[in-house]
């Protein structure tokens, strides 16, 4: 033990297709992630504070019809973006990205992923004026990528925005376990993946009475014998049960 906390930081994925599987095999088994460019982002309003260039040539035609200028997007589209979150219970995530709970929620070591930026919502898109020369505008673009529309407030969302030509990510030996949702259909290569690196399995559990989300362990069920069942939260990069939660509170 070091002594330092660990904070984690998660991601959501789909299981729904063969080559999402795939996708989730390859992350496990080379310890990497896939950086997105910015167009493939799934925000038709992304960067809502766009950088505008007043002196470029043809800008004003193009504003007019509502568009960015094809200049601006080219050296805007050189970034890659990857999408993190601080909620692994948010149960409107579970429904969006990671299939309604027939996908999976990875939990990383937030260390991994060096400086990321939390996106701050707004209610309307600003501009930055830049008069200078074009190529020195990525402290806008930058600006611009950590923000979105306040409607997307519910994701919590963290950014690692990069300008790189790599595809991918290597997080090294931070992933620290994988959330399950409780739909999710058992697949014995993701399993033996995460079996083989030691890496923890966990998965949802639906609290009707409560109405809310808790983790267990991933091969919990629940025993109808009156007492409570044993749920799992994350603090400080540790998996606590809920006795053991009881006791770190009450002493």
């Amino acid at each position: 033990m070091t002594g330092i906390k660990e904070e984690f930081i998660y991601k959501y994925k789909s299981l729904s297709k063969p080559e999402y599987i795939l996708h989730i095999l390859d992350i496990i088994e080379n310890s990497r992630l896939y950086l997105p460019d910015v167009k493939e982002l799934n925000d038709v309003f992304e960067c809502p504070n766009s950088v505008v260039f007043p002196g470029t040539a043809g800008s004003s035609i193009w504003f007019q019809a509502g568009k960015l200028p094809p200049v601006i997007l080219e050296k805007r589209n050189g970034f890659k973006v990857l999408s993190l979150t601080d909620n692994h219970l948010n149960p409107v995530m579970w429904a969006h990205y990671a299939d309604n709970y027939h996908g999976i929620c990875l939990i990383f070591n937030k260390i991994a992923f060096g400086s990321v930026s939390k996106v701050s919502y707004v209610e309307h898109s600003n501009h930055f004026y830049h008069d200078g020369e074009i190529e020195d505008y990525d402290e806008f673009i930058l600006e611009s990528l950590k923000r979105k529309h306040e409607e997307w407030k519910y994701e919590s969302e963290f950014r690692l925005i990069q300008r790189t030509d790599n595809q991918f990510l290597s997080f090294g030996n931070n992933l620290r376990g994988v959330i399950f949702g409780h739909k999710y259909k058992k697949n014995r290569s993701i399993e033996c993946a995460l079996d083989k690196k030691q890496i923890p399995k966990f998965k949802t559990y639906i609290d009707e009475i409560e109405g809310k989300i808790v983790i267990v362990d991933y091969n919990f069920e629940p025993i109808l014998d009156g007492r409570k069942y044993d749920y799992i939260e994350f603090i400080d990069g540790e998996f606590v049960k809920k006795e053991d939660l009881y006791l770190m509170k009450n002493l």
